[in-house]
């Protein structure tokens, strides 16, 4: 039989033991290349984000846009283990005489090794001076933004807001079994309606996201096509122009629509135009603009199924001039006559025509291959990479 005072013995024994560690906090082997590791992701990289965040930076600059002043570049990502948007951004912002603070989200980061990496890569890129100290990576899922009172919410708005917000999701934005609070565009609706109440200078939002009918909801579906068609109903040349995009010859929109269905590349198409009408419909419910940037795709499919997959999408959000009346006549306003805006509803249907299909861009230019083979190579090395893993990325993109 046991007294109060062997128990008392048996817990004092058990609580100054070491805890059992299941995993030690020693970094991931980097011996295994990855699906982020192919050239066309440092294209990516660097023909679409870089790309786009330099124009930016410099119309903030040119406009001395109150946001940029204080020398300060703010960037939201999913860095992976990795950070190599973090380290092409960084670069960017040096070059440009401004200092990054990368905010990210890596679920990941609650296993002991995969946090050992990510931390030891941003303290390198923070000692290289491409990232400031202020920087931090939250091991929380990006969809726990999608509820107010999550600390994923509360810690990115006390950070908000942010001048690039980078989306690089491996899977689907709308899984069809997922609940709202599981889904990357509840998260997303969130975070740009935190965006368009705090950011008062125009910002980039990339999103690279899983676009196949099997990986998207019924009702998200039916709500990306209700925003193509609500367009429509407005514009013949929208319309038009919508059935040009993925329809068939001979097609109205509504067997556009569900034609592609049985078509990958056209409902990678439609899904493009649809997300990006959905931004243009809400945001300019808040007197915001939206203007897309080149649109890029690919493949994520098995082996030897060659159907693009995965689009890469870009867009900048401008707010409008705020121009005050007096409905009472005590000062008389002269209000400028401002010129006509762009009609960006347009502009997403000729970014959504003109999608560039890297497998195939890469495939038939062995010099472009080669030179962003040979960048993403230096990432690697860069990373500390292991030879094994610098041979395998060489057999397979560089002979």
């Amino acid at each position: 039989m046991t007294t109060p005072e062997d128990e008392f013995d048996n817990d004092i024994g058990e609580a100054v033991l070491p805890v059992e560690v299941d995993e030690t906090a020693v970094p991931i082997a980097l011996d295994t290349l990855q699906p982020w590791h192919r050239p066309r992701k440092q294209f990516i990289r660097e023909r679409q984000w870089r790309a786009c965040a330099e124009l930016l930076i410099q119309k903030l600059k040119n406009q001395n846009a109150p946001s940029i002043r204080p020398g300060k570049l703010n960037y939201l990502t999913l860095p992976g283990i990795d950070h190599f948007d973090v380290e092409i951004l960084g670069t960017l912002a040096v070059d440009s005489g401004l200092k990054l603070e990368a905010t990210g989200f890596l679920s990941e980061a609650e296993r002991d090794p995969i946090k050992a990496r990510s931390q030891f890569r941003a303290d390198t890129l923070i000692k290289r001076g491409l990232m400031e100290d202020t920087s931090i990576t939250f091991p929380y899922r990006f969809e726990d933004m999608s509820n107010r009172q999550s600390q994923a919410y509360l810690e990115i708005k006390s950070r908000a807001p942010f001048h690039i917000i980078n989306i690089d999701a491996c899977g689907s934005i709308a899984a069809p079994t997922a609940l709202h609070s599981a889904r990357i565009i509840d998260a997303l609706h969130r975070l740009v309606e935190l965006q368009l109440g705090t950011m008062r200078d125009p910002w980039l939002l990339y999103l690279t996201t899983d676009a196949r009918e099997g990986s998207l909801s019924t009702t998200v579906k039916t709500a990306l096509d209700d925003a193509i068609r609500q367009n429509a109903a407005a514009s013949n040349e929208f319309r038009d122009g919508a059935i040009n995009c993925f329809g068939l010859a001979g097609d109205d929109l509504e067997a556009a629509l569900t034609g592609t269905l049985t078509k990958p590349a056209r409902f990678v198409s439609k899904f493009s135009l649809g997300f990006a009408k959905w931004l243009l419909h809400n945001a300019n419910d808040q007197s915001w603009d939206v203007k897309c940037r080149p649109f890029f795709c690919y493949s994520t499919r098995p082996h030897g199924e060659n159907e693009v997959s995965m689009p890469c999408l870009a867009f900048e959000f401008r707010p409008r001039p705020v121009l005050l009346g007096d409905r009472f006549g005590a000062v008389n306003p002269k209000n400028p006559d401002l010129p006509e805006p762009p009609n960006y509803s347009l502009e997403a249907l000729n970014k959504t025509r003109d999608m560039q299909n890297l497998d195939t861009t890469l495939a038939e230019d062995d010099a472009l291959r080669i030179e962003f083979a040979q960048k993403q190579r230096d990432l690697l090395q860069g990373a500390g990479y292991h030879a094994a893993a610098l041979d395998a990325f060489d057999a397979e993109h560089l002979t």
